[in-house]
């Protein structure tokens, strides 16, 4: 009767603590996107500083969040620092393969800065599969082949 006493209170404290762990995973979840979404802010606003101690708090809280590795590799790019940015937004990626053909778009955008030309039109192909209509990748790839001086491929992207 006590074994039975005990694996009844055992199993209502497991049953009491996922509960409640999984209301404090989602409370660090939102705390974390607010953060992060502070951290985005301060980045839009050339505040590099403020932003990247908030995208740290947040990568801290939620090291899954495809957006704070995106908004990290924004902030690597922005202080020109695109081995960083690379790294981020290839863990945005791994994170979320689906996430967006921005972040492919981004990634192109840094390979051209490292003159990393394949890598990059891979990158704009891969964001112009993900999201065909995209006028801004599809012109950084003509601007891309333009520079490498493939014009007939320039042309087929406008």
């Amino acid at each position: 009767m006590k074994i039975k006493l005990l694996i009844g209170t055992v199993m209502a404290f497991l049953i009491v603590c996922s509960v409640g762990c999984t209301a404090n995973i989602e409370a660090q979840k939102n705390q974390a996107k607010a953060i992060r979404e502070l951290g985005e802010a301060y980045l839009a606003e050339g505040k590099y500083t403020a932003a990247y101690q908030q995208l740290v708090k947040a990568e801290k809280l939620d090291p899954r969040d495809p957006y704070v590795h995106y908004a990290l590799g924004n902030f690597y790019y922005g202080k020109g620092k695109y081995n960083q940015a690379i790294e981020e937004y290839k863990k945005a990626l791994t994170l979320n393969p689906y996430y967006s053909g921005e972040i492919y778009n981004s990634l192109g955008i840094v390979y051209v800065q490292k003159k990393m030309f394949k890598s990059a039109e891979e990158a704009f192909n891969k964001a112009l599969e993900l999201n065909p209509q995209d006028s801004i990748t599809k012109n950084n790839l003509f601007e891309l082949h333009k520079m490498i001086g493939q014009m007939g491929a320039a042309i087929t992207h406008p």
